[in-house]
Formats: C-alpha cells, structure tokens, sequence
C-alpha cells in the first residue's frame, strides 16, 4: 500500500483550516502536515512559518487557552498541565510564565478540596490510612502537587 501525498499548497490550505478551527501549537500542526502525507520538510517550515506570520499559530495563545481549558473544565493540576504541554513541545520558561499568570492560589487550592472532599465521600467513615494514600494518589493523577495534597487532607 503507498502512502498518500500532498501538495503543498493542498496542505498549506488544509493547515490554515484546522488552525482556524480551535487553538493549535506547531508540533500538532507539524503532526497533521505528516499525516496528510507531506514529506518536504521545506515546506513544511514553509507552511509553518506562514501559519505564523498570519496568527494561525501563535505559541503563547495556544498555552493560555490549553492552561485556562485544563483548569476550569478537567481540574488538572500544575504539574500534569505542564508535562502534556512539554510532551507538546511549548518552553519550560512559557508555561511558567503562563501558570504563574493565570493559576489563582486560592481557587487552584479550593478546586483540589472540592475533588477531595468528592472523592473521600465515596470511602467509608472514619477514613483509614488507606483511604488517604488514596486520595493521595487521586491528587497527584489530577496533576496537583503532592504538598499541596498533603495540606489540603491535613484540613478535611
């Protein structure tokens, strides 16, 4: 079976539609460029650069939107927020820019209460030893810091 080709102003075309769509970093725009079947790495720094220069791409929009989306709609914390981000290929220095900015420490740790106090509903009373690794573990999954989880069972 041959792999499918594209032109590349087929997909320069394709690209600038998908940019147009939702929020996009370069390394998922450069994923989709190879899945269509652009093979030219000239063109595809070609169609990035453009993608670029006419606000398709724009690396610190698509870390704000990805940051506020995590935090207010999946309740991820810090530390998974910015692993998936750096598994995206966005700078260190970016995304701590960025959390720094929009992470509120006081809603940031009502948040992880609120899924703790969630959680530890469905465990049985008085909570064991147990049931605290647990929660432990549930925080740390949701990317919240393993002090700041620490703290937060101190208080429930």
């Amino acid at each position: 079976m041959t792999k499918k080709t594209i032109t590349a102003d087929a997909a320069l075309k394709k690209a600038a539609n998908y940019c147009s769509k939702s929020e996009h970093c370069v390394h998922e725009v450069r994923e989709k460029l190879r899945s269509w079947g652009l093979d030219n790495h000239e063109d595809e720094e070609h169609i990035i650069d453009w993608l670029k220069s006419e606000n398709f791409i724009d690396e610190v929009r698509f870390t704000r939107a990805f940051i506020h989306d995590k935090l207010e709609y999946q309740h991820w914390g810090r530390t998974k927020i910015s692993y998936q981000l750096q598994l995206k290929q966005i700078s260190t220095v970016l995304i701590n820019e960025v959390l720094n900015e929009l992470v509120n420490p006081c809603k940031y740790q009502e948040t992880l209460t609120g899924m703790l106090r969630e959680k530890a509903r469905e465990m049985s009373r008085p909570l064991s030893p147990q049931d605290y690794a647990k929660l432990q573990r549930f925080g740390a999954q949701r990317g919240f810091e393993s002090t700041l989880v620490r703290k937060v069972l101190e208080t429930l």
